[in-house]
């Protein structure tokens, strides 16, 4: 489309893509660049003319390259990549392929800051992994420099307007804060009681703020075992998630046992590769991480498949409109026999979509 107001749109490219596609325009106008995971299961920076065409890949590998912004002069792009797992800055040379990291070696605050310390222990005086959740006032969210950030959508709207930010701690986590109040809450599942304390912070200082797990029960001790058994590994999120890393936020969520259910995030399957039949090998004694798969239907119900012991069912999903999947067929019933076969244990994952009110049919 012409760039001016009111002008008519024009599709310059029809594909498959996700909200990471963010496409930009070299300053010349002669060449797109955009994020897509066409062929492939992760995201990479694809270039294409203006007028559409067929696009090739400028960046590859088993990682996200997402985000690409060109420089004013067209001869790099900087874009966002996670193959260490965590976020990062890069810049790439276009033509010539030369990639460089940016990493912030300083940084410049817009108000007062200080160092808060926050060192997680059991009775024994052990660190003890777990998640942490460091908040000021307002609700805004802090987390160490390296640490991985997420957000719960679990929370309650009449506490807070957003979603409340945490990360997962080894143990020991050292951050900086707004100078001033914030409000830090340490959890690590069910077993432990839940721990909250507000520490002042001064400006340019350092405060140290030590918790003590206090445990209510060693369900263990009595032959049950704490699991999540809907995780998915890598599915849509910013990171580059693994095994190890996995069993870390485990570790600190006081899992046992982890059933990684591997699903297609639209025609990818990010974590295809790791499928196997047996356990993973990050399992150890008191932790066990097993893949299984999610049949994706648009239709009849998402379906969790657990413990086959031969191969994974594809293709993966059922009633896609618009592609050789748009049958119906296989059913649930269908997908269920198949995983019998392998000696799988169905069952439905997602039940309800909203809370059973019996009285609805009365």
């Amino acid at each position: 489309m012409a760039a001016r107001p009111g002008a008519v749109p024009r599709e310059v490219r029809y594909e498959e893509t996700t909200w990471k596609a963010r496409p930009d325009w070299a300053p010349d106008g002669r060449r797109i660049v955009y994020s897509s995971y066409l062929g492939g299961q992760w995201h990479q920076l694809w270039l294409m003319t203006s007028e559409g065409g067929d696009p090739f890949p400028v960046t590859y590998g088993d990682f996200d390259a997402t985000a690409p912004r060109w420089s004013h002069d067209g001869k790099h792009i900087a874009y966002i990549s996670n193959e260490g797992g965590n976020t990062s800055l890069w810049v790439i040379d276009v033509p010539g392929g030369r990639r460089q990291r940016i990493e912030a070696k300083e940084r410049h605050y817009r108000e007062a800051v200080g160092r808060l310390r926050v060192d997680i222990v059991d009775r024994g005086g052990h660190h003890t992994p777990a998640r942490v959740s460091v908040t000021r006032p307002d609700g805004r969210g802090y987390a160490p420099d390296d640490a991985w950030r997420h957000a719960d959508e679990g929370f309650d709207r009449a506490e807070r307007g957003f979603e409340y930010p945490y990360f997962h701690s080894s143990g020991s986590a050292q951050l900086t804060v707004p100078a001033g109040r914030v409000t830090v809450d340490v959890w690590r599942g069910p077993e432990y009681r839940w721990s909250r304390a507000d520490v002042t912070v001064p400006a340019n200082g350092r405060v140290a703020h030590r918790v003590v797990l206090e445990r209510l029960a060693d369900l263990p001790a009595r032959g049950w075992w704490s699991g999540d058994l809907h995780v998915h590994m890598n599915y849509g999120g910013a990171y580059r998630n693994t095994p190890s890393h996995l069993a870390f936020q485990a570790r600190a969520e006081d899992l046992h046992v982890v059933e990684n259910l591997i699903v297609n995030k639209e025609q990818r399957i990010p974590d295809l590769a790791y499928f196997r039949t047996d356990p993973d090998p990050v399992s150890r004694p008191g932790f066990l991480l097993v893949h299984g798969q999610e049949f994706h239907t648009s239709y009849w119900g998402h379906a969790a498949l657990l413990g086959l012991t031969d191969h994974y069912l594809l293709p993966e999903y059922a009633g896609y409109p618009n592609t050789a999947a748009a049958s119906l067929y296989p059913t649930n019933a269908a997908v269920a026999d198949l995983a019998h076969a392998q000696g799988a244990l169905v069952g439905y994952v997602h039940p309800f979509e909203t809370a059973p009110d019996p009285a609805d049919t009365a």
